[in-house]
């Protein structure tokens, strides 16, 4: 049977007479270590390391001593949980050396038990050398030689290596040589002889124990400085292919230019660095990494395919200018785009007739103009995903959005300082002070949203990001905001500050000292990223390409104030999600469930006018509705007769029975509109697939989804109340030559849960 595997001592080198290890052993750093950049990087190197082997087939494995780690590092580097552990454990290893004190070690040495002396009076010969154990002949023991107990009794003419051999005397003429006498005296002297050799034996093995034989072998204690070596100069590795190297034409360190060096290596000083790279055929790439010493690190850089400049003007020679961003004199769209007219649905329990098969759509479509306008006038509808992150810095950077994104402020003079914060306490940024968490935050992704609460004690004069997400990050130059998503700037505009490339709707010097709310909504599939101030939208920039977005670390650091309350989203906020994080009152989307339960939630608003716009809806849905309902086996039902205008919001999670392109039919009453997640790259996470027309049936592109994969879905629908409301959606299966069903039940899970009205409760009219 194969050994169990044993991750501590395969992948840490850890045997199992050290498990489980202490924080400083399991890191790998000197024993009751105080240098917190030591600690540090130790931390940074092993999580690294995990990290490439989270997809291995022991994936588990890495996962439970990332947790571990990250627990170490972060009580080693809090002052006060460090003092508390380097207690214990003291107390500790103290209280294992007093027990193996108290119990001495066996003695290496053993001797064969003294014969007791014969009855006739004569002893047995003891061979001293056998009795005596071996020495290294490095250490050479103490000569002993037995005397005998009066010169009377020797030969005078005998030989030295005779000396502890009795001579026979005259009264015994007969006695043979090399026989001893019975007397007491002789055998004390033996005995006395054999004690002299154990004695000499031990203090032997004691010196070759401590003083070592070839200073040359002695190896480095594991944890040492200088097997850690805090003090040499990190070492940065440009992860480069042979093209690459060929086609680069200018490599740059902090605007100084460097040769490449021919084995990828190169030994930097520690700190913050600019890296510039630039190739052939290629946009500039432009990063901001961190070295701290002793650390080794790997950079790659992500190369993006120049673009083509518009054509000169014919007139005057000059790049022909881009259109405005928002025509004023162009309509925007409403919630329902015009379409061609829809067939008729027919009756229940007859057959739709068939419609033509819109070509399937694998990947995402661009934007048209005007959805692009509309979007850049008055924001993002809301989309959906998950909270990633969420530092509330309530003493502590745990996070709180239940990812385990956890970080950790620490201080060059000591412990962070929190201070009283918008609710409980604040970190307080000063010059020395630093937040960090190691884990990757979005990861190609094509929309994120980030809010914060910020009081500035001065505006920021170097060129530190507010928050740093190495490729991703924020920055507040001259007092205006600015997002860059891989090292990349808006484009100029009317709302861009030439200066600084920042958005010039929020200006922050004039909110120095106070709190402010800060919001930034980024959708790849526009181009935009949209600034919000104290919950309100103030302006958007635009972007020269629909660039998928990434989030590798979270560094904080390098300028003066108090922050509260960061909160990163892998999705859009729309208009109100962004006023409800401001106001305290905002509810994060709920997380796929991992099963169908059959049932969906029918939520219904009173007097709602169907020409409302999608974000006006999203306003009036931050409110409580005034019914609702729970819908079982499939969506197709009636609702309720009632007065005026109505709208019915059903979202849930749709459960695909096998991958491939599906087509949806959606049918109601009034007028319905379907929306679908699309997760992937560049793609909307929540789009509008297809809407009707009232008493009419529209069918979809068809879509491709993955098996089993739940995708949030949801439904508007708005109509009379006086004539009640129907609303049917059915689909067909992928390869199937069927005409479309209703969707079973089976296929559904619902948002949040089932309410259930108490026992005894009157039906919701």
């Amino acid at each position: 049977m194969a050994d169990k595997f044993d991750p501590y001592y395969k992948w840490l080198g850890i045997p199992p007479k050290d498990q489980p290890p202490h924080h400083y052993r399991l890191l790998g750093i000197e024993l009751f270590e105080t240098d917190r950049d030591v600690i540090d990087a130790a931390a940074n190197r092993l999580m690294g390391y995990l990290k490439e082997l989270a997809a291995g087939d022991d994936a588990a494995y890495s996962q439970k001593l990332l947790n571990e780690i990250s627990r170490a590092r972060l009580c080693l580097l809090n002052a006060e949980k460090k003092a508390a552990y380097d207690r214990e454990l003291k107390a500790k290893l103290q209280a294992e050396e007093e027990s193996t004190a108290t119990q001495p070690p066996p003695s290496p040495f053993s001797f064969p038990p003294l014969a007791e002396p014969p009855a006739f009076g004569v002893l047995p010969q003891i061979d001293i050398a056998s009795a005596a154990p071996r020495l290294d002949t490095r250490v050479k023991p103490p000569s002993l030689k037995l005397r005998a107990a009066s010169a009377s009794t020797a030969h005078a003419g005998r030989e030295e290596g005779d000396s502890d051999r009795e001579a026979p005397s005259a009264e015994e003429p007969d006695r043979p040589l090399g026989t001893r006498r019975s007397s007491p005296k002789a055998w004390y002297v033996a005995a006395t002889a054999v004690a002299a050799v154990v004695a000499a034996a031990v203090v032997a093995f004691m010196l070759l124990r401590q003083v070592p034989l070839d200073d040359n072998v002695a190896e480095t204690p594991r944890g040492s400085s200088e097997a850690h070596m805090p003090s040499a100069l990190p070492v940065l590795t440009l992860v480069l292919t042979n093209e690459e190297r060929r086609e680069i034409t200018a490599f740059y360190v902090d605007d100084q230019a460097q040769p490449l060096p021919p084995s990828a290596e190169m030994n930097v000083e520690p700190g913050r660095h600019h890296i510039i790279l630039r190739r052939a055929g290629f946009e500039e790439v432009f990063d901001r990494i961190t070295l701290v010493r002793g650390m080794r690190r790997e950079y790659r850089p992500r190369w993006r395919r120049e673009l083509v400049k518009p054509p000169a003007d014919s007139a005057t020679g000059a790049a022909a200018s881009l259109p405005p961003l928002v025509p004023e004199t162009k309509p925007l769209p409403t919630l329902v785009p015009e379409t061609k007219p829809l067939p008729e649905m027919p009756p229940a329990g007859d057959a739709p007739k068939p419609e033509p098969e819109a070509p399937a759509t694998p990947g995402p479509t661009p934007p048209a103009d005007a959805e692009i306008q509309e979007a850049a006038a008055n924001g993002f509808s809301s989309g959906f995903g998950r909270m990633v992150a969420a530092w509330l810095f309530n003493g502590d950077g745990s996070d709180s959005s239940g990812a385990r994104h956890d970080g950790i402020a620490f201080s060059s003079s000591g412990d962070p300082n929190y201070v009283e914060g918008r609710v409980g306490t604040a970190l307080e940024l000063a010059p020395g002070v630093r937040f960090d968490a190691a884990d990757p935050l979005l990861n190609n992704a094509s929309e994120f949203s980030i809010t914060l609460w910020l009081k500035l004690a001065s505006l920021p004069t170097g060129g530190e990001p507010l928050l740093n997400g190495e490729t991703t990050a924020v920055f507040v130059q001259g007092g205006f905001p600015r997002v860059e998503i891989g090292g990349r700037k808006p484009l100029e505009g009317p709302d861009t500050d030439p200066a600084t490339g920042g958005f010039r709707g929020i200006d922050l010097s004039s909110h120095v000292g106070a709190w402010v709310h800060l919001g930034f909504v980024y959708a790849a599939r526009f181009r935009q990223v949209h600034y919000y101030l104290n919950g309100e939208r103030r302006g958007c920039q635009q972007f020269a390409d629909p660039a998928s977005a990434a989030w590798n670390r979270t560094v904080i650091t390098g300028w003066a104030g108090v922050l509260d309350e960061v909160r990163v989203f892998n999705y859009r906020l729309g208009n109100s999600d962004v006023k409800a994080v401001w106001e305290g009152s905002f509810v994060p989307p709920s997380m796929r469930p991992r099963t169908a339960n059959g049932a969906l939630v029918c939520e219904t608003w009173y007097d709602v006018a169907p020409a409302s716009s999608r974000r006006d809806v999203e306003n009036l849905l931050r409110n409580q509705p005034d019914a609702t309902n729970v819908i079982e086996g499939g969506l197709s039902y009636l609702a309720p007769v009632g007065a005026g205008d109505r709208l019915d919001r059903i979202r849930g999670f749709l459960f695909p029975p096998a991958g491939g392109d599906y087509t949806f039919l959606l049918h109601g009453s009034g007028r319905a509109v379907l929306y679908l997640q699309r997760s992937g790259p560049l793609e909307d996470t929540l789009q509008e697939l297809v809407a009707n027309q009232p008493d009419q049936a529209a069918t979809s592109p068809r879509i491709p989804l993955d098996a089993n994969r739940p995708c949030y879905f949801e439904i508007l629908h708005f109509y009379k109340g006086d004539a009640g409301g129907s609303l049917r959606l059915g689909w067909r299966l992928p390869g199937s030559a069927e005409r479309l069903e209703a969707i079973p039940a089976a296929h559904f899970g619902s948002y949040r849960g089932v309410p259930r009205p108490p026992a005894g409760a009157a039906p919701q009219p």
